[in-house]
């Protein structure tokens, strides 16, 4: 069980950078109790907050080793940050001048829409969009300028990793630069129905180093997050949620009936409301009352809410097992249809790993669906057996 600690409430209070009164006060007086700062950095670590933990205590009276601390880090994930933003500039040239369309989204980009400063978000990868049909193009693209594949693939599994799958990654010679190419949000299997090519016809340009980028619009980018984020991560991190909380908070022009219109035809409403009562109950994001008095209403929204704020928190550190996020995934879909979908396609997509297990011949790539069952009985029937 969590106890409650005066350091997880410092951490939540520090955990954006836009301020109020009376965060600016509790906070003062946490600072003056007894904290335990080793305990602080690891947990601001852990949940990617390092840069607003920085930018929260630097003005305050804290131990000169902790700030040392602090100040040190900031400065290695600023430099970082700068140079995947110019490798993002770099990429997007090469790109363009290989006629392949490519929208930058989160990394960068989501650091100067949400948090008005690309050094003030943690980040480690560059994230994509572009259309399926340039997926092979940009792969062997990015091939040819030195960047490796997570996964080779024989034509028969590229066919089937295509139609199942979101991504490719990448990674640069020195294992520095993650590079993400994504032609969907997340894998088919989660059935989230969002139609990323409908993101294409509503671009807009943002100004990054002198140069104009056109990525999407917040009302995308916060759906994508909170599916991201939250439907396939569960909220593991805090930095997660504070993403979600600094976008609201910095585009107050968001057209929220269109947010909440968009996630009703895509079946994501549960999982949109859960990330803005996260933002709002931990963060203090600012919401308007339509989303509100949706969220007053969603018994199940509060109850997942609260399950996550104490995993959040939880001194372990233990990842959320294979069923533990099978059941909160299920639990955060609204539509029976949705549940259903996921729980057949989880359990006969084959994946990668199920490749790895027994290599076929491409006029046998069919049987790889017979695979997968076997594989995931073997792995979790026993376990069941031993539990029951």
């Amino acid at each position: 069980m969590t106890r409650n600690r005066p350091e997880n409430d410092l951490l939540l209070y520090c955990a954006t950078t836009y301020e109020t009164s009376e965060r600016m006060t509790k906070t003062k007086d946490l600072i003056r109790g007894n904290i335990d700062w080793q305990y602080l950095l690891r947990m601001a670590s852990r949940h990617g907050v390092i840069p607003q933990i920085y930018w929260n205590l630097q003005k305050e009276e804290i131990p000169e080793d902790i700030m040392v601390n602090l100040r040190g880090q900031f400065r290695k994930i600023s430099i970082s940050n700068l140079l995947l933003t110019h490798q993002m500039l770099k990429l997007l040239d090469l790109f363009q001048s290989n006629r392949i369309a490519a929208i930058p989204y989160k990394g960068p980009i989501l650091g100067l829409l949400a948090y008005g400063d690309v050094c003030l978000r943690q980040f480690s990868d560059l994230d994509f969009l572009i259309h399926k049909d340039n997926a092979i193009k940009a792969k062997e693209l990015l091939q040819s300028e030195g960047f490796e594949p997570q996964y080779h693939l024989s034509a028969a599994e590229e066919s089937i990793y295509l139609s199942n799958e979101c991504e490719y990654n990448f990674y640069s010679f020195n294992k520095k630069v993650l590079v993400e190419l994504h032609w969907d949000i997340v894998q088919k299997y989660f059935s989230c129905n969002l139609d990323t090519e409908e993101f294409w016809k509503h671009l807009k340009p943002v100004s990054l180093l002198g140069r104009e980028i056109m990525t999407l619009l917040p009302e995308h980018l916060l759906l994508i997050l909170c599916v991201h984020h939250g439907g396939k991560h569960h909220w593991e991190m805090l930095g997660w949620v504070s993403d979600v909380a600094h976008l609201i908070n910095t585009r107050k022009d968001m057209n929220w009936e269109w947010v909440v219109e968009m996630a009703s035809g895509s079946g994501i409403s549960r999982i949109l409301f859960l990330g803005l009562c996260l933002a709002r109950d931990l963060l203090s994001a600012d919401l308007p009352d339509l989303i509100t008095k949706r969220i007053r209403n969603e018994t199940i929204v509060k109850s997942l809410a609260e399950c996550i704020r104490k995993k959040i928190f939880d001194e372990a550190e233990n990842s959320a097992g294979e069923f533990e996020r099978f059941s909160l995934y299920l639990k955060q879909r609204e539509r029976l249809r949705d549940k259903t979908r996921y729980c057949f396609r989880r359990f006969l997509t084959s994946t990668e790993k199920d490749w790895s297990l027994m290599r076929l011949p491409p006029t046998l790539s069919s049987l790889y669906k017979l695979i997968r069952p076997i594989r995931l009985t073997g792995k979790y029937g026993l376990k069941l057996l031993k539990d029951s």
